[in-house]
C-alpha cells in the first residue's frame, strides 16, 4: 500500500522456538548504511506456530532507533486475558500500534480486524473527506479508512464482549491452550509422531507423523525428507476426506533437518466442546490412516531412497480458508 516494495522489507532469522532472533536483528541494524529503519514488527501469536516474540526487547530496539513499534497480535491478543498470557506478551503494551483479529480467538465471523493505536491522532494520517459524504465535520469513521467506508463488523465483537464477557472469553482461550499442551504431551510419548512446536505457546500444535521405516534413522537424507513431506500431505488429505476429524498443515523450519522447511500437521483448538477424548480419537484416526498409507506408499521396511517411490498426487483436499 505504501509502495515500498518487498525488497525493503528486511527479514530476520528465528530461534528454535520460532520467535525472532533479536540479537540477529540488532546485528542487521548495525550493518545498515544510510538507511532509516521505519518500523520494527513483533509477532504475538504467529498464525502458523502460535509463538510470541520477545516484545520487550523489540520495544527497546524500536525506541533506540526512533522507529515505530508494531505488534501483530492478530492471533494472540486474547492471551492477554490470562495472567500467564500477559507475562508471555510483556512488551505489547509499549507498542505504537497493535493488530487484532476478532475472527480468530475472539470468536467473531471473518473480517473483524481491528487496529489499536496509542496516539489518538494517528487515524488522521489517512483522513479524507468529500462534499457528498464523510464531510470534514462528519462523525463517520469511514473518513479514517482506506475504503472510505466502515462496515459494522465491530458489532460482532461488541456482542461477544457483552454476552461472553472477559471470563467467558478467558475460559475458551485457556481451554484451547490447555488442550494444546495436553496434545503435545501425548505426542511426545508416542514414537509415531514428532512434536515440532515444543512446548506450544498458545492453542496451536505442529507435529508430523513418522512412518515405521523412518523411526530409527539417525539422520535423514534429502530423499527421506521429501518422502516425509509427501507423507504428511497424503495423511492430512486422507484425514480430511475421511471426515471423522480434521487438522490443517503448513511448512516450517525444522531443527532436526538443519533448518530446512518441513511439512507438518497443524492442530488448532478453538472449539470449546473439544475434550481429551477427542484428542485420543483424532490421533487414533491418524494412525489408522497412516498405517494404510504406509502399505500403499512403502513396499518394504527399508526407508525409500528413490524420490519417485513416495510421489503422491495432491488433489488439494483438506485445504482450509485463511486464518
Amino acid at each position: 500500500l505504501l509502495g515500498l516494495g518487498s525488497a525493503n522489507l528486511i527479514k530476520v532469522p528465528t530461534l528454535s522456538d520460532f520467535s525472532v532472533d533479536v540479537g540477529a536483528m540488532k546485528d542487521l541494524v548495525k550493518r545498515l548504511e544510510n538507511v532509516q529503519v521505519m518500523a520494527i514488527v513483533g509477532l504475538a501469536g504467529a498464525t502458523e506456530t502460535g509463538h510470541v516474540d520477545d516484545l520487550d526487547a523489540l520495544a527497546d530496539l524500536a525506541a533506540s532507533l526512533g522507529a515505530h513499534f508494531h505488534v501483530d497480535a492478530a492471533w494472540g491478543f486474547p492471551l492477554l486475558l490470562s495472567d500467564h498470557g500477559r507475562a508471555r506478551m510483556k512488551g505489547a503494551e509499549r507498542a505504537d500500534t497493535v493488530a487484532v483479529d476478532g475472527h480468530k480467538l475472539l470468536y467473531t465471523p471473518m473480517g473483524c480486524g481491528t487496529l489499536l493505536m496509542r496516539d489518538p491522532l494517528d487515524p488522521s494520517r489517512v483522513c479524507k473527506s468529500a462534499r457528498y459524504i464523510i464531510r470534514e465535520d462528519s462523525f463517520d469513521q469511514g473518513r479514517f479508512t482506506l475504503e472510505g467506508s466502515r462496515p459494522a463488523m465491530a458489532i460482532y465483537l461488541h456482542m461477544n464482549l457483552r454476552c461472553l464477557g472477559r471470563e467467558g472469553l478467558l475460559h475458551r482461550v485457556a481451554h484451547g491452550c490447555a488442550l494444546a499442551q495436553r496434545l503435545a504431551e501425548m505426542l511426545s510419548r508416542d514414537e509415531s509422531f514428532e512434536l515440532i512446536t515444543e512446548p506450544p505457546q498458545s492453542n496451536i500444535v505442529l507435529y508430523r507423523y513418522i512412518p515405521r521405516s523412518f523411526r530409527h534413522l539417525g539422520s535423514l537424507l534429502e530423499e527421506h525428507c521429501k518422502a516425509l513431506d509427501d507423507f504428511q500431505v497424503a495423511l492430512q488429505s486422507a484425514q480430511a476426506l475421511a471426515g471423522r476429524s480434521f487438522v490443517s498443515r503448513t511448512a516450517v523450519p525444522s531443527r532436526r533437518d538443519g533448518g530446512s522447511f518441513v511439512v507438518c500437521l497443524r492442530a488448532v483448538f478453538g472449539n470449546p466442546s473439544i475434550n481429551e477424548e477427542h484428542l485420543e480419537q483424532m490421533l487414533q484416526d491418524q494412525e489408522l490412516l497412516a498405517s494404510e498409507l504406509e502399505k500403499c506408499l512403502f513396499s518394504s521396511e527399508i526407508a525409500p531412497t528413490s524420490p519417485g517411490t513416495t510421489r503422491v498426487p495432491d488433489d488439494g483436499a483438506g485445504e482450509e480458508s485463511s486464518d
